[in-house]
Order: C-alpha cells, then structure tokens, then sequence
C-alpha cells in the first residue's frame, strides 16, 4: 500500500495534491510516504552512479566523487563551513560529507572520518554559531534567544 502511495507521486495531480494538502494523510501514513520516497531517491543516485566495472565501493566513492569532502581550518570553522557547504547544491548535498581539519600550523590533522570528527565538526560549529560576538542571536532579559543582527544567509546557513 505505501509503495502504491510513493508511486502517487509520478502523476503530477497527485503530487500536486499531496505536496497541497498533506494533512489529508493520516500522520504515520505521510512517514511512511516520506520513507519510501527517500528509499527510492537514494536508489535512484546509486542506480545512476553504479559502473558495471567497479566491485569495490571505495573504488567506487573515488570515481564517481560519492563523498564531499570539506576542509575546515581549526581557526575558522564557521566561515570555512559556510563556504564549504555553499559550494554544495542539489544532490550533492544528498552525498556522505567528510571533514579533514587543518590545525593553526597549516597542517592536515592526521585521521580517518569514520564518523566521530564530522561529529567534532558539528559540535564545533555549532558552539561557534551561538558565540555571542557572531550576533546570530542575542540574550532577552529573560535568558532567552532571539534573533540577532547576523546576514540572512547565516540564517539559512545554519
């Protein structure tokens, strides 16, 4: 039945429909769409960019450029991701995304991005995000946030 749901979406009165009026699913109903359709979406990338050739998927991520890889400078990491990430569009930003950190010496950090430093990256930037002089968002009496005087992009950004 969810399959016949995702196929909906390959009649444009129906998508139109549903991307108008998607309250007329049930909540579970609409998960379940939103997790074929990205099932079949990443079918559809791999289907695209698998060789014949190749049996190995590292070889595979090298040839077919599989995997973003940003450099991020320990002493800038927020404007090294914004640039970074700003040079990604469409279904690139759908690729597995690796971090190589360059220490203050100009020197590539030594280790393999199993996971554990894209998290590092994350914590890092995000903790440089909220830094109070970047004026993203700013402290109400009440100890609350609210928006700052940062560039719309910024916003969009994060």
């Amino acid at each position: 039945e969810s399959a016949d749901l995702s196929n909906s979406f390959k009649d444009a009165k129906m998508a139109r429909v549903l991307m108008s009026l998607p309250q007329c699913l049930p909540f579970d109903r609409r998960v379940q769409l939103f997790t074929n359709l990205l099932k079949a979406d990443k079918q559809r990338i791999r289907d695209s960019e698998m060789p014949t050739e190749f049996t190995n998927w590292m070889a595979l991520e090298a040839a077919q450029g599989g995997t973003n890889v940003l450099t991020i400078h320990r002493d800038r990491i927020y404007d090294d991701a914004f640039a970074g990430f700003d040079s990604l569009s469409g279904s690139k930003l759908r690729k597995k995304v690796k971090v190589t950190f360059v220490n203050e010496y100009g020197a590539e950090e030594a280790g393999i991005d199993g996971g554990g430093v894209f998290k590092e990256f994350l914590d890092d930037l995000m903790t440089e995000a909220f830094l109070p002089s970047r004026r993203l968002f700013d402290v109400t009496p009440l100890q609350t946030l609210m928006v700052g005087q940062g560039r719309l992009e910024d916003y969009e950004f994060l």
